[in-house]
C-alpha cells in the first residue's frame, strides 16, 4: 500500500478517529499505545509510490541502492514523547506532496562539495580523475570545485526512492544506544529509518566545465556517494550506497 507516509508520521501519528470524531491522543490515554502501534504498522507496511514522474529537466541519473543499516535523512527535527518506548525520537525528510522519504538536493550538493573541501587526495587518486589533472592537481581541483559548485548551471535535485528488493521495506525501525554517562546502563532508543535495499534515483543537470566533461562528473558524483556515504551516521554505517543498473522502469 502507497499511505503518505510524510502525513503519517508527522501529523496523524497521534490522532485517533473512532468513527464520529478525530481525537488528539497523549500519553497516559487508553488510545494511546493501540493507536500508536496500529499507525507504525502502516507506516512500515507503506511501499514506494508510483506517481512520482520522471524530471524532464535532468540531463543524468544514478540508481544507488542503499546497504545495511540503511538510511536517516533530517534526523534532527523533534519528534516523539519522551519515555515512550514504542514512539520513535527522531525526525525524517518527507516530500510533502507523495509523503516518500527523499533526499533534498541540497544535501546533495553539500555531500558533493565537503568531499572537494576534504577529501581532495582522495579525488585525485582516482584512476579517471588522474587523467583528467596531471600536474598541479589541487590547484585545478579548487578552481573546478569553484565552477561546479559556485558559477556553472549544474544543478542538484531531490532524490527519491524507486525500487525496493524483494522484501525489503521502505520504512523500517532500528534503535540506537547513547552512553550518557559511563557506569550506567544505556538506553536503548527508537528510531526510523530507509531500510536497505532501496534503489534511489539521484537526478542531475550537468554541463561541459572546463577540463571535466558532464560525463566526467556524473561518474565523480557516483564515486563520491559510494565511497562516503550520505545523511546522518554515515561513521556508523547509515547512508551507504551501492550502485544498481536493475531497475524496472
Amino acid at each position: 500500500m502507497s499511505n503518505n507516509i510524510g502525513f503519517l508520521y508527522t501529523r496523524d501519528l497521534y490522532r485517533f478517529f473512532d468513527g464520529e470524531t478525530l481525537h488528539e491522543t497523549m500519553p497516559g490515554d487508553g488510545f494511546f499505545n493501540t493507536n500508536l502501534v496500529r499507525k507504525y504498522n502502516k507506516i512500515f507496511n507503506s511501499q514506494i509510490a508510483n506517481e512520482i514522474p520522471q524530471n524532464p529537466l535532468k540531463t543524468h541519473s544514478v540508481f544507488l541502492k542503499t546497504l545495511y543499516p540503511g538510511l536517516l535523512v533530517g534526523i534532527g527535527s523533534m519528534h516523539g514523547f519522551d519515555k515512550q518506548d514504542i514512539d520513535t525520537r527522531n525526525g525524517f525528510s518527507f516530500e510533502y506532496t507523495s509523503g516518500q522519504p527523499f533526499i533534498p538536493g541540497s544535501s546533495v550538493k553539500g555531500a558533493l562539495r565537503s568531499a572537494f573541501c576534504d577529501k581532495a587526495d582522495y579525488l585525485l587518486d582516482l584512476d579517471f580523475m588522474e587523467k583528467q589533472f596531471t600536474d598541479n592537481g589541487n590547484e585545478q581541483l579548487e578552481a573546478c570545485a569553484k565552477e561546479i559548485f559556485e558559477n556553472s548551471s549544474d544543478i542538484f535535485y531531490d532524490a527519491y526512492p524507486v525500487q525496493a528488493d524483494p522484501g525489503c521495506r521502505l520504512m523500517c525501525e532500528d534503535y540506537i544506544t547513547s552512553h550518557l554517562e559511563e557506569f550506567k546502563e544505556p538506553i536503548p532508543i527508537r528510531i526510523i529509518k530507509v531500510g536497505p535495499g532501496i534503489t534511489f534515483r539521484f537526478d542531475f543537470r550537468l554541463s561541459d566545465c572546463g577540463k571535466m566533461k558532464a560525463e566526467t562528473k556524473k561518474e565523480l558524483f557516483t564515486q563520491i556517494l559510494i565511497d562516503w556515504g550520505i545523511g546522518a551516521k554515515t561513521n556508523t554505517g547509515y547512508g551507504n550506497f551501492t550502485k544498481t543498473d536493475n531497475i524496472q522502469q
